[in-house]
């Protein structure tokens, strides 16, 4: 079997780029193939995230931050607190104006990590809703200790350049991080509402 490429920034919606974000640590260089995350102080912006097939998980590590969201042409104000998080699903778009400065963890998720373990060909994230800054402990301790795993990396990928024994280290991290990954998507429930059924990803 093939192994799987090197999920980079190039697959992301490069919107950390386009506003000049200071990016203090990211996964790029490490050879994780389903994961890429980064760790950043974001500055004011008004940008819009297009629709990708991987998914976008957000840990506010600052706050508290005003943010407009845009999603299917409906403006919603959030004043989100340190902690809050932001998931966009893949096959979704939204239209995003941070307000302030702020402090966070981008997470992007490959849509792999979604199948329907009875079905691969199905995936489960087209059934899931956006969160909007909302607290939730798992996946803000999902994505705490990815941001920390960014951290210790910092030294790593300049080991990984002069030493291949990093090699190994890039892909036990790897393998964490899906692992707990698939175990956050096995939370997945559905709620009944006066709308229909909903699924989201919830937090016990």
């Amino acid at each position: 079997m093939q192994p799987k490429p090197a999920f980079g920034i190039e697959d992301t919606h490069r919107i950390l780029d386009q506003f000049q974000a200071n990016i203090r640590g990211s996964s790029e260089g490490l050879g994780w193939s389903s994961v890429f995350a980064s760790i950043q102080r974001e500055r004011p912006y008004d940008g819009k995230l297009h629709a990708l097939s991987d998914s976008l998980m957000v840990l506010h590590r600052g706050g508290p931050v005003n943010i407009t969201y845009t999603v299917d042409g409906k403006p919603v104000v959030r004043h989100i607190p340190k902690g809050g998080v932001f998931f966009l699903p893949g096959g979704h778009e939204c239209d995003v104006a941070l307000h302030a400065s702020l402090d966070s963890t981008h997470i992007y998720l490959r849509s792999d990590l979604f199948a329907d373990e009875e079905n691969a060909a199905r995936s489960l994230v087209g059934g899931l809703a956006p969160i909007l800054g909302e607290r939730d402990a798992v996946l803000e301790s999902l994505a705490t200790a990815i941001g920390d795993t960014i951290i210790e990396a910092s030294g790593i990928v300049a080991v990984r350049r002069s030493d291949r024994k990093g090699d190994r280290k890039s892909f036990y991290r790897d393998q964490l991080s899906q692992a707990g990954l698939r175990v956050r998507k096995a939370k997945v429930s559905t709620d009944e509402s006066a709308d229909g059924a909903r699924t989201r990803l919830c937090g016990s």
